[in-house]
């Protein structure tokens, strides 16, 4: 509830306060036993999750080195693995590039991948074609062609990354 909205009762949750300031986070009380890959708050129907809601906590975290080729290391947030998802998603995360490091140029065939951009600057790379992009900007690469990213600023640069699978 925020600025005077009336919540709007969903079946078979809880709503409690998470934080200090109020704000409210629903929990779906499940009474069907989940798999031990659903860590989180989930609905399922027919043993495949229809909704859930991960806290940043319960993401599975990595650091690449010199990933794709490029300088440094990344650091990949999995919001949401390939197995749980319906949709034919390969990845969905988080991606954080620190400054002096990059992702390699690489080519995405029978698939295609976003970059949408959180904060920082960086340096893309699309199929050639290089361009200064920031917060809000997003980058679509796909069928074929080639695209790298390389951190242009001091600050972390930080992008959602999604790569969709086209069979």
């Amino acid at each position: 509830k925020s600025g005077g909205e009336t919540p709007v009762p969903i079946p078979n949750t809880e709503v409690k306060p998470s934080s200090a300031d109020g704000t409210a986070l629903a929990t779906v009380r499940e009474s069907r036993p989940l798999p031990d890959a659903f860590l989180c708050t989930s609905h399922r129907r027919k043993g495949v999750a229809e909704f859930m809601i991960r806290e940043a906590k319960e993401m599975a975290r990595e650091i690449r080195e010199r990933m794709r080729d490029g300088k440094g290391s990344v650091e990949i947030t999995h919001i949401f693995k390939q197995d749980e998802l319906r949709g034919k998603a390969r990845l969905v995360a988080r991606v954080t590039i620190p400054p002096g490091a990059s992702i390699g140029f690489h080519e995405h065939n029978e698939e295609e991948e976003i970059y949408y951009i959180i904060s920082g600057k960086g340096l893309a790379n699309d199929n050639g074609t290089t361009k200064l992009v920031g917060p809000g900007d997003a980058i679509l690469t796909g069928g074929g062609a080639g695209h790298a990213i390389e951190n242009a600023g001091d600050e972390p640069l930080e992008m959602v990354a999604v790569i969709l699978l086209f069979a």
